[in-house]
């Protein structure tokens, strides 16, 4: 608990202003220290060696969790720090851009007429494949 706290005023972050995660992590970081606290007090001398060596796997196990509490703070740190650099160099006034330079106009080139079959084409084509199979089937109908 102490890297926790100890990187929270060297880095001037308030537990509130960090995420949920953080947050929920240090929370649990606490209740894990109470709880070494408690089997702490219940050992004695007597105790067997299952009792100690869970007391040191959970103490090993509290470090390295703070550890890794302390990686995520210090990088939600340099990612607000930067995220506020990055905001005072949108706030500062834009240099002026330089003048552009001229270019050419290029000359219009007359368009091309489009190539394929038109709405209309294909209206016309329908109409003489009709007037063809009604021709067809009159002359059948005659003989």
């Amino acid at each position: 608990m102490k890297k926790i706290t100890v990187i929270l005023q060297e880095k001037n972050v308030k537990v509130n202003s960090l995420p949920e995660n953080i947050q929920s992590a240090i929370e649990n970081s606490i209740n894990l220290f109470d709880d070494i606290q408690n089997l702490e007090a219940t050992l004695t001398d007597e105790s067997t060696d299952e009792e100690k060596a869970e007391f040191v796997e959970m103490k090993d196990t509290h470090e390295e969790f703070n550890e890794s509490i302390v990686g995520a703070i210090e990088n939600f740190h340099k990612e607000t720090e930067v995220k506020k650099k990055a905001e005072k160099k949108n706030e500062e006034p834009p240099t002026p851009a330089p003048a552009p330079v001229p270019t050419p106009v290029p000359t219009p080139t007359p368009e091309e007429k489009k190539k394929g079959i038109g709405f209309g084409t294909f209206i016309l084509g329908a109409a003489v494949l009709l007037v063809t199979a009604g021709a067809v089937n009159m002359m059948k109908n005659k003989n």
